[in-house]
């Protein structure tokens, strides 16, 4: 009987890890995103992350899901930590802070440069974010008032800076 249970337990524990390794998920897939760059161009929204992926679509759910479905892994939307909107309209600045996939206390920026390349604005947003986050601006546009986001300027010398 004792030998009956043992053979068991090691049957059972060989289909635990076979079933693991069926449903194990390669971390290199894995891609966080941390900064997001959004704009509108021609009629179609387009979306572009600092961890490379890309997608564009009629809507900010389309390029999303556009995005999501090219990307060479499992992309990660609700760990950004900044969204970027290039000269923003208003329909896009609600899509934007209305987006349920986004992560509430992301911060929010806005910009009139005609393209950032997200990767590089990761350092310095993480050492000057701003303060409006999406929940505040969503909370902003049900009362009515006016949205106040960080603005992102080009410096003379090409690169990016905080403004007012």
């Amino acid at each position: 009987m004792h030998k009956l249970w043992i053979g068991f337990l090691a049957a059972a524990s060989a289909v635990c890890f076979w079933m693991l390794a069926k449903t194990g998920t390669d971390a290199a897939k894995l891609l966080p995103a941390r900064v997001l760059v959004i704009e509108e161009r021609d009629g179609a929204v387009r979306v572009s992350s600092d961890n490379g992926a890309a997608g564009s679509g009629e809507t900010l759910a389309a390029a999303l899901q556009q995005m999501e479905q090219s990307a060479e892994g499992v992309l990660f939307l609700d760990t950004a930590e900044h969204i970027v909107l290039l000269r923003p309209s208003q329909a896009l600045l609600e899509q934007t802070i209305t987006q349920p996939s986004f992560r509430p206390a992301a911060k929010l920026y806005v910009t009139r440069a005609e393209a950032l390349d997200a990767s590089a604005l990761v350092e310095l947003l993480r050492a000057h974010p701003g303060k409006l986050t999406l929940s505040q601006a969503h909370a902003a546009l049900l009362r009515g008032e006016p949205l106040r986001p960080a603005v992102l300027k080009l410096s003379e010398e090409g690169g990016v800076m905080l403004g007012k």
